[in-house]
């Protein structure tokens, strides 16, 4: 029988093959000597890429807690600013703090609403819908956290105003009792120009806590709309996630249902026919391989 040898052909094959690697290496290691003689680059992958949900929820987190930080600083704004005091330069000073921090607050509070309403949350992406749900239950916790606290200071500040309608309004009676009494010596003396002058400032001073009351107000105004868009988001998101549960529920209920129709249908099969005459037969071999080896040994 007449045979071919293939093995020179193959020979040739693999000494050409390693000719055309070395000179694949050599290429690249000239391309890069620093790296050593005859390596072959390999692709770098970066290891340190992370994914785009752990980005947002790392930068919604820091920016929560920079909230909180804001807050927890204007609760101590308003507790030193509702000391007793007399220094109304400070109180200026005071009161405009107190306002640039609340609208820096206000700011990033919907800041991170802006950011959790652009979180691509789905139904079919448990991860972002979770990840949402949960930010927004965190944001809606801060935003009533400062909601509460202007509440408070809105309080305080109403009882401060009321205590100084009362003290202006016995000032300004005890001044007409005075000037019923002698109005010929008020009239002449520099003692109701001064009391004048006293009511003016307080005046002046009521005015300007009354307009830092209403800017208060519509602030907490603001805050209540953010913290209602909040809460429908997260009965939104608890809706998706409920369905969710639904479905994986629900497929765990069809998929026991099947097995025991899988199983009845076993059971089914055992009882018919044709087991009955494969069991016959069975216990027909059975008898006839006994036969068998009592005809042998007999």
């Amino acid at each position: 029988m007449a045979v071919r040898s293939r093995t020179a052909l193959f020979v040739r094959f693999r000494e050409d093959s390693r000719r055309s690697f070395a000179g694949k290496v050599q290429q690249t290691g000239g391309s890069d000597a620093g790296t050593g003689d005859g390596l072959v680059e390999l692709e770098l992958v970066d290891l340190d890429s992370r994914p785009e949900f752990l980005t947002l929820h790392d930068q919604l987190r820091k920016h929560l807690d920079i909230v909180d930080k804001r807050v927890q600083r204007l609760t101590d704004l308003h507790a030193k600013r509702l000391l007793p005091g007399f220094a109304e330069e400070n109180a200026y000073e005071q009161d405009e703090e107190i306002q640039d921090e609340a609208e820096r607050i206000t700011k990033e509070i919907h800041a991170c609403e802006v950011a959790v309403r652009r979180i691509p949350a789905s139904s079919n992406n448990r991860v972002w819908a979770s990840m949402q749900k949960t930010f927004a239950a965190d944001l809606q916790n801060v935003t009533l956290k400062f909601r509460t606290q202007q509440k408070h200071y809105l309080r305080n500040l109403e009882k401060q105003r009321d205590l100084v309608n009362s003290a202006l309004i016995q000032q300004k009676n005890s001044q007409l009792v005075m000037l019923d009494d002698d109005p010929g010596e008020n009239a002449n003396g520099g003692f109701s120009q001064e009391q004048l002058l006293e009511v003016q400032q307080v005046d002046l001073h009521l005015d300007e806590r009354n307009q830092e009351i209403d800017r208060i107000a519509s602030s907490i105004q603001d805050l209540a709309t953010v913290m209602k868009d909040m809460s429908q988001l997260v009965i939104e998101q608890g809706t998706v996630l409920d369905r969710i549960d639904y479905n994986i529920e629900e497929s765990q209920f069809k998929t026991q249902e099947a097995t025991e129709q899988l199983r009845q249908a076993e059971r089914y099969q055992r009882r018919g026919i044709s087991f009955a005459i494969v069991m016959c037969l069975l216990l027909g071999c059975f008898i006839m391989g006994i036969i068998v080896i009592l005809k042998l040994f007999s």
